[in-house]
């Protein structure tokens, strides 16, 4: 537990638990007072070993790193930039460290600058705001259930209860690329405004009213932080449990910072507005556009070519290109088993995995598919196994599915077909 600190329109505390059923506390959280303005980190790392605390603690490392080497006028570019730095740090380390592959971390940031609240995230971690007696979610979970939400297979109060609403889509150090999502606004807050990050060991186990009735009781916010923290262990405890609680008073209302660009026009378009510029940038851009499509097409043709390595003697998509699967490793995982299961051999696994001597519950291993489907209310087996030109069985052997009957709303990994003989 970090002590309270008291600055000039806010305060804030800082508490994470390691819950009851984890043996390590894999989540790491921090404050940084920078020139950029005071950054509010909250990171939940996953991996195996040692591998989640490290990611989590690598990424909060990196961001108060960055928003301490340069200025950015724009905090909207700073915090994308700051999300992305810290992702190819945490990305770096694991590539460094074989022993390290496949660990990643979430990440929730908010960052205040002239009294005003900015902020973005990657993963599942949220961002609350508590106003006037009211509790806001403003950020939106990268996960598999809200996809589904999106897509409207599913409802949101069936996401709550559905079987596969722990994995999260996007999160730092999987990818050497990312992109975070950024507010495309930022908001004053009111007198006695608060601010929560927090883990999903905490919503998870405690409901959105339930932190509403804690966060509106009349106690410090170091028992409010404490209170969160014990309600998720009295509910169960399955996970790290972290909290920042940041609460804002002496506001000035009538203060108005310098106007920053609207985050949509940050690439530019005010200089295209000037219309004695405006040819030359049409030129710069048409070179620009030029050189970007014949490296891209070279960094293509260099990934096709990796492709066809691997599938060499399978039968591939229409366009003869895989996609690529984060199979996470379960406990017992042989790579032979694996490798067969998904119609390939090891030696291709190997090709796309090189740092990968031992399997370690919870890693990743990039596996060649042909695609990923959701399944639609009139589907059937046969139909989908048809359509890509594969066995059913090997379509639910590696879905972990027994009986024929499809499930709705429930995504299905399609192998690659097996090698032509």
């Amino acid at each position: 537990m970090t002590k309270t600190i008291s600055l000039r329109n806010f305060d804030f505390i800082s508490l994470t638990d390691k819950g009851l059923e984890r043996e390590k506390n894999e989540d790491y959280l921090a404050y940084f007072d920078t020139f950029n303005g005071h950054v509010f980190v909250v990171c939940d790392g996953m991996g195996g070993h040692q591998a989640g605390e490290i990611a989590s603690k690598t990424a909060t490392e990196a961001i108060g790193i960055f928003f301490n080497t340069d200025y950015y006028k724009n905090p909207f570019e700073a915090i994308e930039n700051a999300i992305v730095h810290a992702n190819k740090k945490v990305f770096a380390y694991a590539q460094q460290n074989p022993d390290l592959y496949g660990m990643g971390t979430t990440i929730v940031l908010a960052l205040i600058r002239d009294n005003l609240v900015y902020y973005g995230h990657t993963g599942d971690s949220r961002l609350y705001t508590f106003s006037q007696n009211s509790l806001t979610q403003l950020t939106r979970d990268h996960s598999y259930v809200n996809q589904l939400v999106d897509k409207n297979i599913i409802t949101e109060k069936e996401a709550k209860n559905h079987p596969r609403s722990n994995e999260i889509t996007r999160a730092l150090g999987l990818t050497e690329n990312i992109e975070p999502d950024v507010t495309s606004s930022a908001f004053l807050p009111a007198e006695n405004d608060m601010l929560l990050l927090c883990s999903d060991g905490l919503n998870n186990m405690v409901q959105d009213k339930c932190i509403k009735k804690i966060l509106s009781s009349d106690i410090i916010i170091e028992q409010k932080a404490s209170e969160l923290i014990n309600k998720a262990i009295a509910n169960g405890g399955i996970d790290n449990i972290s909290v920042q609680i940041v609460r804002f008073h002496n506001i000035d209302r009538n203060y108005k910072p310098e106007a920053i660009s609207n985050w949509t026009k940050k690439k530019g378009v005010k200089f295209f507005l000037n219309k004695k510029m405006y040819f030359i940038g049409l030129l710069l851009a048409f070179f620009v556009a030029y050189f970007v499509f014949f490296n891209e097409k070279n960094e293509n043709k260099q990934a096709i070519e990796h492709d066809l390595i691997i599938s060499k003697g399978h039968n591939t998509t229409k366009d003869g290109l895989l996609m690529i699967y984060p199979y996470k490793i379960k406990a017992n995982d042989k790579l032979e088993l694996i490798a067969e299961n998904f119609n390939l051999n090891v030696d291709d696994l190997k090709l796309l995995n090189p740092n990968i001597d031992e399997l370690i519950e919870g890693m990743h291993l990039k596996i060649p598919i042909q695609d990923t489907y959701i399944i639609q209310g009139d589907d059937e087996i046969q139909l989908i196994s048809s359509r890509y030109n594969i066995d059913p069985v090997d379509i639910m052997r590696i879905n972990d599915f027994c009986e024929i009957k499809l499930t709705v709303g429930r995504e299905l990994v399609i192998p690659l077909a097996p090698k032509k003989p």
